[in-house]
């Protein structure tokens, strides 16, 4: 392993000499103390996740053209062990593009998981989605309109994508072809699904983007969102993205979908009508306190001969307030709770993390805090706590 990341540096020092830009990130996560899973850890660098525990990201580009990848050199595998897996899995990310037409056009292709909607995080540091922010824009435990803004995935699941974008100042949209079983004909398949990404720029604080995918030939989903920042409510700034996404899965016999997603709760979608309502706001109280909350409502309805059109909605809702103790110093709060259909009990979980993050220096930062999770709610059947050490340092 040493080996790999010594040549993994010594390719970016050498890349750094052709390349105009070049960057390089490290992320340790670890547990000082934790009982997750009813067992607890002391000092467990290799705990932190179920799969991730630290990444090392390496970019490099020029004006025309860029590669960048992620790995994770201590991926684990379902048994928690530290064992390398294959590429796809040690590689997390990687895909190279290239811009021509005087950077109007770009053609980007691998596997990546940026979203262009603007996700209103950014106080969110380098905590983990479950910590921070658990559910994305899009439909909340659906199989076809989850984590609908990440373009270049299924469900939320990166892909191998291929996607060619044309911009301009006040307009882009992208299109792009993701791996995943489209349509099936005797001996021909067509192994790609499609996606359309859409944005317009309405003034110097306003913009407005639209995604559709079409996973599958008997599957579509269409998101639109309205991104409006700097709205002045006693003199402080406050953003706000607003968006609705609707899905449809049609002809479709026993299809599954987690519920939400990270739960092993499952909903069958036979003929079903989906829909998602997303609310998010951050509003800067001063200018060393924020408050973030992000909202979301979904409906996933399912329809059959016999049963007629039956559904159950998934709501989920996070606050975090955010302090700038000092230049070096932040404090946040951030809380969470999702419910899994609301017309039964006891599928509840809910999420406390206060936390500290120290800046040493610029682009280092320690975290730590206490994380608290109940699940079974309205009755909560278990509790667990760690605290996290995570070391970040990006040159």
């Amino acid at each position: 392993m040493k080996k790999i990341i010594s040549a993994l540096t010594i390719s970016a020092l050498a890349l750094g000499t052709i390349f105009a830009d070049v960057s390089l990130e490290y992320t340790q996560k670890g547990y000082i103390s934790s009982n997750e899973n009813q067992t607890s850890k002391k000092l467990d660098l290799n705990g932190y996740s179920e799969k991730i525990t630290g990444d090392v990201a390496f970019t490099f580009s020029n004006e025309n053209a860029g590669v960048a990848f992620v790995v994770n050199p201590y991926y684990k595998n379902e048994g928690r062990t530290n064992n390398l897996q294959n590429d796809k899995e040690f590689f997390d990310q990687y895909y190279g593009w290239v811009n021509f037409l005087d950077g109007k056009m770009k053609l980007q292709s691998g596997v990546w998981k940026t979203r262009s909607v603007n996700r209103l995080n950014q106080d969110a540091g380098v905590w983990e989605d479950n910590e921070y922010e658990m559910c994305h824009y899009g439909i909340v435990g659906s199989s076809i309109g989850q984590d609908i803004t990440r373009l270049a995935s299924i469900n939320g699941t990166k892909k191998l994508s291929t996607a060619l974008t044309f911009r301009t100042d006040s307009f882009y949209a992208t299109g792009a072809i993701i791996t995943n079983e489209f349509k099936k004909t005797g001996t021909t398949t067509t192994s790609s699904g499609f996606a359309l990404e859409t944005g317009f720029t309405l003034d110097e604080n306003t913009k407005l983007q639209a995604i559709l995918k079409t996973p599958t030939d008997q599957s579509v989903a269409f998101g639109v969102f309205l991104d409006k920042s700097k709205i002045s409510i006693k003199d402080r700034p406050l953003d706000v993205v607003a968006g609705v996404t609707i899905a449809s899965a049609f002809g479709v016999a026993g299809q599954t979908a987690a519920n939400p997603e990270d739960s092993t709760t499952t909903v069958t979608l036979n003929k079903g009508f989906e829909a998602g309502v997303d609310l998010r706001l951050r509003y800067e109280l001063s200018d060393s306190v924020a408050i973030t909350s992000m909202n979301n409502v979904s409906y996933l309805g399912t329809k059959t001969a016999s049963n007629g059109e039956n559904g159950v909605f998934n709501v989920w809702d996070m606050v975090s307030v955010a302090l700038k103790a000092t230049d070096t110093i932040k404090v946040q709060v951030t809380g969470e709770w999702v419910y899994q259909d609301l017309s039964k009990g006891h599928n509840g979980y809910f999420s406390v993390t206060p936390g500290v993050v120290v800046t040493p220096m610029k682009d280092v930062s320690i975290t730590s805090g206490l994380i608290i999770r109940t699940y079974g709610w309205s009755k909560p059947t278990d509790t667990s706590f760690a605290i996290p050490f995570i070391l970040h340092v990006a040159l």
